[in-house]
């Protein structure tokens, strides 16, 4: 994360993130994240694959 803080939901764990974090998520795992902080949250998210594939739980 590059700045601000969220909450992250991976599989059944709750994981707090803030910048300079790293959080790696296995394939298939549902996971998600909520900002926490009271400013912007700014984020690189990388894909294995050449597309994100998106299901909405």
């Amino acid at each position: 994360m590059h700045s601000g803080e969220a909450e992250f939901t991976v599989g059944e764990q709750k994981i707090m993130g803030k910048a300079g974090d790293i959080i790696v998520v296995d394939p298939e795992t549902p996971h998600r994240f909520v900002n926490t902080g009271t400013s912007r949250l700014q984020m690189t998210c990388i894909h294995a694959s050449d597309r994100v594939v998106q299901t909405w739980l």
